[in-house]
């Protein structure tokens, strides 16, 4: 029994502490999605998923994203690339915005081109981003995720988003 005790207090000793300034190198972060007060009429608020995700501190929105899909709270999602703002979702669990797009990567459409979904111009549907209840600056390689962050997504249409605009 001593020679246990002695191998135990050898192999803990010899394990390195985390010093008190080094930096917590995982997150929780809080998903949600939600219908916005522009959204289409047959969208149903009460379908929408909510959960808190544990992923690497400082990790993008498609990292919150898969991980959500790990997780259970979203069965999936998909993406477009704008050129000057990287990638913008446009589906969230089979939800897709105007200007529909199946395949990762593809270019995002221009928000007055005819989309092949509900709507053109200002009443196009899209997933509207919001960090700790702000409107994104950009899509979600632009966030870097921290303790406590609320990331959620809106499905909305751009007159619904401009008119909620701080």
């Amino acid at each position: 029994m001593r020679a246990l005790a002695i191998a135990l207090i050898v192999v803990f000793s010899t394990v390195p502490a985390l010093a008190e300034d080094e930096p917590v190198r995982f997150v929780t972060v809080h998903f949600a999605q939600r219908a916005g007060l522009s959204a289409p009429v047959d969208v149903a608020t009460d379908d929408f998923s909510r959960c808190d995700v544990v992923v690497r501190k400082g990790s993008d929105g498609g990292v919150i994203l898969d991980a959500a899909v790990a997780a259970g709270c979203l069965e999936s999602w998909t993406w477009c690339r704008d050129a000057g703002n990287g990638r913008f979702v446009t589906s969230l669990d089979g939800r897709y915005g105007d200007g529909r797009h199946d395949a990762n990567g593809d270019p995002c459409p221009s928000v007055f081109a005819p989309g092949k979904g509900v709507g053109t111009g200002l009443t196009l549907v899209f997933w509207s981003i919001h960090l700790n209840g702000e409107p994104a600056a950009s899509g979600i390689d632009g966030y870097a995720a921290a303790e406590g962050d609320v990331y959620e997504f809106e499905y909305t249409t751009w007159l619904g988003y401009l008119v909620a605009l701080p």
